[in-house]
């Protein structure tokens, strides 16, 4: 099964450095186990860069990134979160106020797509409420590689009741930035 591209019914265009003067801001969060590239996917879709070697997230890295759509400017404020157990109390409380959480696996690890259970849990229990939840299965790039089918991500968005499942590439940029707008 192969990934559909995000299309949208709008016009946005990305705004390079800081804007200080916007019309709305969203916190969004993107959450999973290590190595899944979450890190990766905000650059790509930040600075349309993509780099190989793999450093971890210590605690958490926060981003902006700011869009138009029509004749309003959106803030995007990205955060990126770690598991280890130093920074797992603090984790939570940057759930507060989210407008979009992205969970993310790797296709090509099925344990971290095993996962998303674990940290849909943990995202519903820290009493975040009225936020949509997008399940994100990225490195689609390493095709050859897959262990976690398309047809599983669609079942388990269907299994979570989530509004959108979303197969994507921090490498080739595909289907990024997309996902954060």
């Amino acid at each position: 099964m192969s990934s559909t591209e995000l299309k949208f019914d709008f016009k946005y265009k990305i705004i390079s450095g800081e804007c200080n003067n916007f019309d709305k801001s969203f916190k969004i969060i993107i959450i999973g186990d290590s190595g899944v590239g979450k890190s990766c996917l905000t650059q790509k879709a930040l600075k349309n860069i993509f780099d190989e070697s793999y450093k971890a997230t210590l605690g958490f890295d926060y981003s902006t990134l700011n869009i138009k759509i029509e004749d309003k400017i959106i803030k995007l404020q990205i955060w990126d979160t770690c598991r280890q157990e130093t920074y797992l109390s603090l984790i939570s409380n940057y759930y507060n106020n989210t407008a979009l959480a992205i969970l993310a696996y790797s296709v090509t690890n099925k344990n971290s797509f095993e996962n998303i259970d674990m940290w849909y849990k943990e995202l519903i229990n820290s009493s975040v409420h009225n936020i949509d939840i997008i399940l994100l299965g990225n490195k689609i790039d390493l095709d050859y590689q897959r262990e976690v089918s398309t047809e599983e991500g669609e079942n388990l968005k269907k299994k979570l009741n989530l509004k959108k499942f979303v197969e994507c590439s921090a490498k080739n940029g595909f289907n990024v930035p997309g996902i954060f707008i």
